[in-house]
């Protein structure tokens, strides 16, 4: 029978068990197959912790080395007589199992496992990670098959990745640390910053649901970005999601969607992807944006800081050009969100200065020789309507508009209290317009088609922001009244047996949660139907 695994989110000693500051902040490393061996792993380890401005002290252990690269290097982890905080395994896989057992015996209170070839492999290597397992009963671990973390804010680089991003307020876990090291050189190149960076591999035991838990708590994070292959504990997953999303977007690339990446994915971490369907069900309900592609999981974390997000699905498209405004209407409807339907008082404002031939509808059209005083004046009228829930204003380079005169004209409307977009189509002759919206915290795109995905994607996350705030009515239905009295039965059963066996009350909690979480679990299948019944109203 397998055994039942509780929502760890209930445990009240959850929060203590998931300190992961051992590996995050530690005081003291060790490097379990430190080397000085060129183009090694344990060498690149090596040279980013010493040569780095890293306050912490480093140890090397290698039983072949009296010293690595000047540093003195321990035959092994018990001889080091000072407290380690995290140990970093760059060693072959069969011999990890014995390295946990000593980690343990040493109290040593954290570890990431560098080291590949587990169950990635097959059976032999899910065999290792069964006895790593079995040695384990403290001791965190991030790993195996990773690339490692990063702390920039304490200059930990606690990787075999070349360079260290600057710090910032965005904490990136990736489970493939090749886009790991992709990712981390692009930041470097665009400067953007991090709070954490954490290569995630197998999860053995650190699993998403204990990472977004810490940095939910992390006052350096601002919002958590995730590229996800597969999910170890849903469960788990899913409970942290929904408490922190409450507080920090979580936003979150999910590859898989196909058979073949599926397997692809398998091949990687070993691991097997459930239905991509009921994941993205069950991301909408915990409030996680899901994205396509890995600029947009950066531009959307960009978006959602610099804008607020919608009230509604209903956007307002201004433009010098019908075409680019074609392009985008279909990019809107595709991703979820709608052309708003302009207030009559509105095309009767519009129709007092727009030019006779203007489009008469949204999209609107200003025509191609519209000036920045036409832009200004069209903006204002569109925000004082209450069907226009976010507005994209689209310029392509013509010689009657000026896009350096249009964007100063614009960025007063950079808090309307709804979102507004920019779309400079074009290179140099907009480009110091861009400046101007940048610096004015208006996004700006080279195409429309790309605001629009946006704006859907923001509408998709403020939808799954109110499921999660909106309060579900429990219909008095019989087979819901069932599951409660059913609980009540088996509540009272506990209560009994604890007090004729004379149970902990460790015990006794347990087991009345694992009652209540089923419950919990069979009334929420229950909601999913009224809930979808009640969707078209939830937005009022």
């Amino acid at each position: 029978m397998e055994e039942y695994k509780f929502d760890p989110s209930l445990n009240i000693l959850y929060k203590e068990l998931n300190n992961l500051d051992y590996i995050f902040n530690p005081k003291t490393i060790a490097i379990i197959g430190a080397t000085d061996k060129e183009n090694s792993v344990g060498k690149t380890l090596v040279e980013n912790l010493v040569n780095s401005s890293f306050k912490g002290e480093i140890f090397l252990v290698n039983p072949k080395r009296d010293s690595i690269l000047g540093q003195k290097a321990y035959p092994s982890i018990d001889k080091i007589e000072k407290k380690i905080d995290l140990a970093i395994i760059a060693t072959p896989s069969k011999t990890v199992p014995g390295i946990i057992a000593q980690l343990e015996e040493k109290n040593v209170s954290a570890a990431i496992i560098i080291s590949a070839g587990f169950k990635e492999l097959g059976k032999s290597g899910k065999e290792l990670e069964d006895q790593i397992l079995l040695n384990k009963k403290k001791i965190r671990i991030i790993g195996p098959n990773c690339l490692g973390i990063m702390n920039p804010s304490l200059n930990l680089n606690a990787t075999f990745a070349k360079d260290m991003p600057k710090s910032g307020n965005i904490a990136f876990i990736s489970q493939s640390g090749a886009l790991g090291t992709a990712v981390l050189d692009w930041s470097v190149k665009e400067k953007i910053g991090f709070s954490a960076f954490v290569s995630i591999g197998s999860m053995i035991d650190v699993d998403w649901g204990d990472l977004i838990n810490y940095f939910g708590d992390d006052p350096n994070t601002k919002s958590i970005l995730m590229y996800m292959e597969n999910i170890s504990d849903p469960r788990s997953f899913l409970s942290a999601a929904r408490e922190v999303a409450l507080t920090k977007p979580i936003i979150l690339i999910k590859a898989g969607r196909t058979k073949e990446s599926a397997h692809a994915a398998k091949s990687h971490t070993g691991a097997l992807a459930g239905s991509d369907e009921v994941l993205d069900a069950a991301l909408k309900r915990v409030g996680v944006l899901r994205v396509n592609t890995i600029n947009d999981l950066f531009s959307m974390n960009e978006i959602l800081s610099k804008q607020p997000i919608p009230k509604g699905p209903h956007l307002a498209i201004v433009t010098n050009a019908g075409g680019p405004a074609v392009i985008a209407t279909d990019s809107l409807i595709i991703h979820g969100a709608k052309i708003a339907t302009l207030q009559d008082s509105t095309y009767e404002k519009l129709n007092e200065f727009l030019p006779q031939a203007w489009s008469h509808n949204n999209p609107i059209d200003i025509l191609g020789d519209a000036t920045a005083d036409l832009y200004h004046k069209t903006l204002k009228v569109l925000v004082e309507d209450e069907n226009v829930e976010g507005i994209l204003v689209i310029l392509t380079p013509q010689f009657m508009t000026d896009a350096t005169l249009v964007a100063n004209k614009i960025k007063e409307f950079a808090d309307i209290g709804r979102p507004i977009f920019a779309a400079w189509m074009g290179a140099k002759s907009v480009e110091e317009g861009r400046n101007i919206l940048a610096a004015s915290n208006i996004p700006d795109f080279e195409f429309p088609d790309q605001a629009c995905r946006s704006f859907g994607y923001m509408w998709s996350y403020c939808y799954n922001m109110i499921g999660i705030y909106e309060t579900a009515k429990v219909q008095s239905s019989i087979a819901t009244q069932k599951k409660i009295k059913k609980q009540e039965n088996i509540i009272n059963e506990i209560i009994k047996k604890a007090r004729d066996e004379n149970w902990s009350n460790d015990k006794i909690e347990l087991e009345v949660l694992r009652a209540k979480q089923d419950l919990f679990t069979g009334i929420i299948d229950d909601l999913e139907t009224e809930n979808e019944k009640n969707n078209q109203t939830i937005r009022k």
